[in-house]
């Protein structure tokens, strides 16, 4: 694969799939979540793509629909994707964040 290596900066890191409750309260009893994609490489990435900068991450994902979530939304921003390693063994992987209405959240 050649790649083009004219870049500004380069992310390493593990991007999830974040689902958290469409409202505050405890994991067991919210029947309704949003999905989205989290990971603070990622974040980056995008934030930088946007600022005009040429930035590629790099990570391993799941050779799944989660996995093709986070390459598509990265690639969609403009970040190259080009180094990303899709793994067919391991799942994406995916965390849970709840909100109870005060203090930090609980990470799952």
């Amino acid at each position: 694969m050649q790649q083009n290596n004219d870049v500004d900066v380069v992310t390493v890191g593990e991007s999830m799939i974040l689902f958290q409750p469409m409202t505050d309260g405890s994991l067991r009893y919210s029947p309704l979540f949003t999905k989205s994609i989290a990971g603070a490489e990622s974040n980056v990435a995008i934030g930088l793509t946007r600022l005009g900068k040429k930035v590629r991450w790099i990570s391993r994902l799941g050779c799944d629909p989660f996995g093709d979530l986070i390459v598509s939304t990265l690639a969609g921003e403009g970040v190259d994707v080009s180094c990303v390693i899709r793994d067919k063994k391991a799942p994406t992987a995916i965390y849970f964040k709840e909100f109870k209405g005060y203090g930090d959240p609980m990470i799952y």
